[in-house]
Parts: structure tokens; sequence; C-alpha cells
């Protein structure tokens, strides 16, 4: 099945993403926006915006931890 996540205010190009597989949550570099959206795919809603993150690439979720690192 297919599901689109809508994004309003997001532009550029995106990186790359990390997933919480436990959580449900999808961590998608937004480098053109300046942002890391946070978005939930049980429910297929953007959940949460960190702003202002200079040109975010890589990211990691570390499930053990509980912790998203980013390399901006």
């Amino acid at each position: 099945m297919r599901t689109r996540i809508a994004l309003p205010n997001v532009e550029g190009r995106i990186d790359h993403f990390s997933a919480d597989v436990g959580g449900n949550r999808l961590f998608m570099a937004a480098l053109g926006n300046r942002s890391i959206e946070v978005l939930d795919v049980a429910n297929s809603k953007r959940i949460h915006t960190i702003a202002d993150v200079a040109e975010p690439q890589g990211l990691y979720f570390d499930p053990t931890s509980n912790h998203l690192f980013a390399r901006c």
C-alpha cells in the first residue's frame, strides 16, 4: 500500500533518512529546508520539525539510547 505524507513548507533537497522501527517514526533530513522532519509512518503524518539545522545530512537513530544523531 502506498501512502503520502504532506510536508507543507518543506522545500529543497531531501537527503538521508533514518527509521525508528519500534516507534513507527521516520526521520528525514530536509537539507534544502534546513530542518529535520519527524514523521509518524503508522498514522501518515508529520509530528515534529527540528528547525534551523545547518545542512542536515547523515541521520542515525539509535534505538538502544532513543537518540537521533545528525551530521550537520
